[in-house]
């Protein structure tokens, strides 16, 4: 899995970049939400920016066109490893990002790449880093998964259908 190619949003195809969880229980829930976005967008680029522990399973999601490694250990800051990555991210020039995870470090690389939609849960302060930012009402979204997939549908849509994860093995590959 290769990072999106560069020309595509130069040819009309829009692209979006899944900030994705460290947790590979998260990672396969974040599927749901990759599959809304591909229903949708039919036309975009789906890249995924994970840590190296869950980036592999993006191979097993048909739905994704590209994968970027995140460098940056969790529970560490950061912050040059964390710019680096900003700028290198600015080249896909992505137009949505949406944030799963809910730290305020989750939201660096996304707004130094310059990516002009930005959307997540108003956690740890990061709202200033999001264009984007919603409230999160547990009650309407009981589940991890829920949340994931209403970041990816408007502001205060309704919840609506939560397809379940489908991870395959790609054609060719060693099981």
């Amino acid at each position: 899995m290769s990072a999106a190619n560069n020309n595509d949003r130069a040819a009309g195809r829009p692209g979006i970049l899944v900030v994705a969880p460290a947790w590979v229980g998260d990672m396969v829930m974040a599927h749901s939400l990759i599959q809304v976005l591909r229903a949708d967008r039919p036309a975009a680029r789906i890249t995924l920016l994970a840590p190296p522990a869950t980036l592999p399973l993006a191979a097993f999601m048909a739905e994704v066109d590209g994968g970027v490694e995140q460098p940056v250990g969790r529970g560490r800051l950061g912050l040059a490893d964390r710019w680096r990555l900003g700028r290198s991210l600015r080249a896909a020039r992505h137009d949505w990002a949406i944030l799963l995870p809910n730290s305020l470090k989750s939201a660096l690389a996304p707004w130094w790449a310059g990516i002009p939609r930005r959307t997540g849960y108003r956690r740890e302060g990061r709202s200033v880093l999001l264009t984007d930012p919603r409230r999160l009402d547990k009650q309407r979204l009981p589940r991890t998964v829920d949340r994931f997939v209403a970041l990816g549908r408007p502001a205060n849509a309704a919840p609506g259908e939560v397809p379940w994860p489908r991870l395959t093995v790609p054609a060719g590959a060693a099981v």
